[in-house]
C-alpha cells in the first residue's frame, strides 16, 4: 500500500480494507513502520500492539504476518527477544512460535518477525 501516513485509525482501515479485498491467498503481508513494534511511548513511527491484532484476525490461515523491526536501544542491552515476545503477545501466538529473520552481516539492527496463521 502506498497511501501517504497521516491518521492513524483512518490508515488501519485502509490496510485492513486492502487484507479483505485480496485476490491471492494465501497472502503475505509486510508491515513496514519507521522503527517497528510500539514501545511505551509510541509514535507514529511505530506499529501498536493493537494494529497488529486487528491486522492478525483479519488474516486467513496459510497467510502470513512479517513486521520490520529496528535496534530499540544503542546500551548493548538485548532487545531481539522482548520485541518478538511482544509481537507473539500482540498477536495471540504462543510464545517462542514466531519466527525471527535477521542478517547480522548487512544490519545487526534490524530483524524481521513472522509468522503464518493457522500454524498455532
Amino acid at each position: 500500500m502506498d497511501d501517504q501516513f497521516s491518521e492513524r485509525r483512518s490508515y488501519q482501515e485502509k490496510i485492513l480494507t486492502k487484507i479483505r479485498e485480496r485476490r491471492e491467498r494465501p497472502s503475505i503481508v509486510f508491515l513496514d513502520p519507521d522503527t517497528g513494534l510500539q514501545p511505551r511511548n509510541a509514535d507514529w513511527t511505530h506499529v501498536l500492539d493493537a494494529e497488529l491484532a486487528e491486522i492478525w484476525q483479519c488474516l486467513n490461515s496459510g497467510d502470513l504476518l512479517a513486521v520490520y523491526q529496528h535496534q530499540t536501544n544503542r546500551s548493548g542491552v538485548e532487545w531481539r527477544t522482548p520485541k518478538k515476545l511482544q509481537f507473539e503477545r500482540a498477536i495471540g501466538i504462543q510464545t517462542g512460535t514466531a519466527k525471527v529473520a535477521r542478517a547480522d552481516e548487512l544490519a545487526r539492527d534490524v530483524v524481521f518477525f513472522f509468522a503464518q496463521k493457522g500454524q498455532y
